[in-house]
Parts: structure tokens; C-alpha cells; sequence
């Protein structure tokens, strides 16, 4: 693709206001920024502070969190 092509396709995608999607991204690279955190029981008190701290810590790299409760299931 030449610049100027290119140019004008980063102008069009700017103007729709289109934005990657990062599952479809991720085909490509095979990389998701995807976290998952799985804890025993997502209503007990403890687990707020360490949810949310993951939570904050992988959106500040870039990251999305997964969030599953096992509800205190051995399986």
C-alpha cells in the first residue's frame, strides 16, 4: 500500500470513528490482553480489595479482566 493510500484510509477510519476490535486482533497475533482471575467466592468480603486491585492493575497495562467465582466448588 502506498502513502498516500494509506493516508487516505487512516483519514476514512478516523472520520467513522472506527476503532480495531481486539478479538479480532487477536486472531492475528494470538494474543488476547486478557487476564483471568478465579476466586473461590466472589461474595466474600476479602476478595473485594484483591478483586479490584487486579482489576485497576490490568486496565493500567492494558489489559481486560475476567472475572470467575468458582463458588467455593472443589471441580
Amino acid at each position: 500500500m502506498g502513502a498516500q493510500t494509506a493516508a487516505r484510509v487512516h483519514a476514512a477510519a478516523e472520520e467513522l470513528g472506527y476503532r480495531a476490535n481486539p478479538v479480532a486482533r487477536a486472531l492475528q497475533s494470538g494474543r488476547t490482553a486478557t487476564v483471568a482471575l478465579v476466586v473461590s467466592d466472589v461474595t466474600n468480603p476479602v476478595h473485594f480489595g484483591i478483586i479490584r486491585g487486579v482489576e485497576e492493575e490490568a486496565a493500567g497495562a492494558g489489559y481486560t479482566m475476567v472475572l470467575a467465582d468458582t463458588q467455593e466448588s472443589e471441580a
